[in-house]
């Protein structure tokens, strides 16, 4: 987490935008598998948000994913 606030820091101070990425496990995209993730009914939200020793700050991009995947539904 420290070295990717470091991160998030170094691309601030050369002008480019921090992005964060985070899932959302309250809206969960339900997808047919072959075995269930098994996540438990009564995750509380604060489970999806990101630490404040992540770093984030305003002006930095936070994208919400509802899956893990990097490549959900393209193929891959």
């Amino acid at each position: 987490m420290e070295k990717g606030a470091a991160l998030a820091r170094a691309f601030r101070e050369k002008g480019a935008t921090a992005v964060y990425v985070r899932v959302d496990l309250s809206d969960f995209l339900s997808l047919p598998v072959d075995v269930p993730l098994g996540l438990p009914a009564d995750l509380p939200a604060i489970a999806s948000e990101i630490v404040p020793q992540a770093g984030v700050q305003r002006g930095d991009l936070v994208i919400t994913k509802r899956h893990w995947g990097a490549l959900l539904g393209h193929g891959a």
